[in-house]
């Protein structure tokens, strides 16, 4: 199995606690099983250590908005 253990932010809910998980690139339908406790029009920040993976936002209706995603360089 090929495991990354990430954590993810919730912005605008001091309250929550960060959520931690471990991510099975086998089987990556297990982040969204986790994310749908995130309350909608909420961004996430995803995290892999101190690093800022990219930001996810859940919309109302169901679906979900992908920001900062690290484009492949242009040589």
């Amino acid at each position: 199995m090929n495991m990354h253990h990430y954590i993810l932010k919730v912005a605008g809910e001091p309250s929550s606690k960060p959520i931690e998980f471990a991510f099975d690139a086998e089987n990556p339908s297990r982040v969204f099983d986790i994310l749908e406790n995130v309350r909608p029009d909420r961004w996430a920040t995803l995290w892999d250590g101190t690093r800022m993976l990219g930001q996810i936002m859940r919309q109302k209706c169901g679906s979900w908005i992908v920001a900062g995603k690290t484009q492949p360089s242009q040589a």
